[in-house]
């Protein structure tokens, strides 16, 4: 029943053409909080201040570079290498508290406090399809769970985009997106091209722009 309810909601989202760029996923397990930042602190590699674990260790943990299979649009594979750099970016200790429940959503991320590292991330593929690096931060959660996400300017995914079956218009913005995750000795992520169709359209009330429908689309996963 609440997988059917859901299903409706979100054909009705797609209807009036608003459909939240942020995934977000059902949670099986019921309520779970929703967060909020109490302090950001600067910090240092040595501290164990908040989450008990220093970010030198969640360094030395990633130090190595990792491979992995990565998968890509029109389900071709290839062999992803993901290495890490920390080149005296800056450290900060995020203090987050649960201050409520919702009982249908929950986001991706773990309402627990980490350390926010600033570092540089490379990934590249055999197959040359894939050669980005971009600065990343680092929310170490736990020492051994990880991740690292933002918004892609660089234009290193255009050709990515270009070789899928992919059509977007002139009139469609695109923007880019990257989430990686290190958990438990293993590592997952993926290349997102989000198209905001009719996002460059004129518009009939002379508004700049009029974003009919987002897809998300998932270039590269591993």
């Amino acid at each position: 029943m609440l997988k059917h309810l859901l299903r409706s909601g979100l054909v009705a989202l797609i209807g009036l053409g608003a459909i939240a760029c942020k995934e977000t996923r059902v949670n099986p397990m019921g309520t779970l909080p929703i967060c909020e930042i109490i302090s950001t602190q600067e910090s240092n590699l040595e501290s164990t201040d908040i989450t008990g674990f220093s970010a030198s260790a969640v360094l030395d943990a990633l130090t190595e570079p990792a491979t992995t299979q990565v998968t890509y649009l029109d389900g071709t594979t290839s062999v992803l290498t993901l290495s890490l750099a920390y080149n005296d970016g800056a450290v900060q200790l995020v203090e987050q508290l649960a201050m409520e429940s919702d009982p249908t959503w929950y986001a991706d991320e773990p309402c627990v406090s980490y350390i926010d590292i600033e570092a540089t991330l490379t990934l590249s593929s055999e197959d040359g399809a894939v050669d980005v690096t971009e600065s990343v931060n680092l929310k170490a959660y736990q020492l051994d769970y990880v991740t690292a996400g933002r918004e892609i300017l660089s234009g290193s995914l255009v050709g990515l985009l270009e070789a899928s079956a992919l059509n977007p218009t002139e009139n469609d913005r695109i923007r880019y997106y990257l989430d990686n995750t290190w958990r438990q000795g293993t590592v997952t992520g993926r290349l997102v091209a989000n198209i905001e169709h009719g996002a460059l359209s004129d518009t009939d009330d002379g508004s700049p722009e009029s974003i009919v429908s987002i897809s998300m689309n998932h270039l590269a996963t591993w």
